[in-house]
């Protein structure tokens, strides 16, 4: 029974130290690449990264967030360009 239990801790361990940590992007990798930052929004927000503890979470999420503000801000400073053009051209 002991060398039944020492095997199985010996297996989990195995497993837990070939097992690769999450590469989480650059903000500017995600900002080059808006599916993907649309993909990992997406698991931080209600996937699986959305039941972490607040520190891990603002490791794995922190940079897409970030880069979420920027093309948010981008998008919206572009449609008032785009507004104040047309207001610009009626006249």
């Amino acid at each position: 029974m002991i060398v039944h239990k020492t095997v199985v801790i010996w297996v989990l361990l195995a497993v837990a130290g070939c097992s690769e940590p999450v590469q989480v992007p650059t903000e500017a990798a995600f900002e080059r690449d808006p599916a993907m930052l649309k993909t990992w929004i997406e698991k931080c927000r209600s996937g699986e990264y959305s039941s972490l503890g607040a520190d891990e979470k603002l490791r794995k999420c922190g940079s897409a967030e970030s880069a979420a503000g920027v093309m948010t801000q981008k998008q919206a400073g572009k449609d008032a360009d785009d507004a104040f053009s047309n207001a610009i051209l009626r006249k």
